[in-house]
């Protein structure tokens, strides 16, 4: 029979919590198997620290800007919906309008309210909208604009006289 070899006492390594902070962060970015490899150390161990740290309550930078970014987009979503309530209501009107008059109207408020929201509440596209606002005006409503412009002159030159027929051109 052998001789049962006397176990001595283990001592255990004592880390600082900066080398630790140190090794998590590292472990962020690199992965923990590296980190672990690098550092000579169990893979379980970092995994035991991260889960440790995460117990105490104690929060990176990162995740404590996470959570003011949700903070605020939760805020900004409960003034979203008392908005998009009254967007609804007033929206009413325009509900039977043509696509111009909606895009139109989409084009006035867009500093106002999210576009894809006015869109979604119209009931029109949202790449139809963004495609007519690129597009140039056809030659007809070029051409429409043109006669208006003539004839805002002509009026302007007779200051509300009688306005002879011929001036307005062929």
């Amino acid at each position: 029979m052998k001789a049962k070899k006397p176990i001595g006492k283990m001592t255990r390594k004592r880390t600082s919590d900066e080398f630790k902070d140190q090794a998590l962060k590292r472990a962020e970015q690199d992965g923990v198997a590296l980190v672990a490899r690098d550092l000579g150390i169990a893979k379980t161990q970092i995994y035991a620290w991260r889960r440790k740290r995460q117990i105490e309550g104690a929060v990176t930078e990162k995740e404590r800007l996470k959570d003011a970014e949700l903070a605020r987009l939760k805020r900004g979503y409960g003034a979203l919906g008392r908005g998009e309530r009254l967007l609804k209501k007033s929206l009413g009107v325009l509900r039977g309008e043509t696509l111009e008059v909606k895009y139109a109207w989409i084009r006035r408020h867009e500093a106002d309210h999210a576009v894809s929201l006015m869109c979604r509440l119209l009931t029109v596209s949202r790449s139809g909208y963004y495609d007519g606002r690129d597009r140039p005006a056809p030659p007809r409503a070029q051409a429409d604009e043109g006669l208006l412009k003539a004839i805002e002159r002509i009026y302007d030159d007779h200051k509300g006289q009688r306005l002879p027929a011929d001036d307005l051109g062929p």
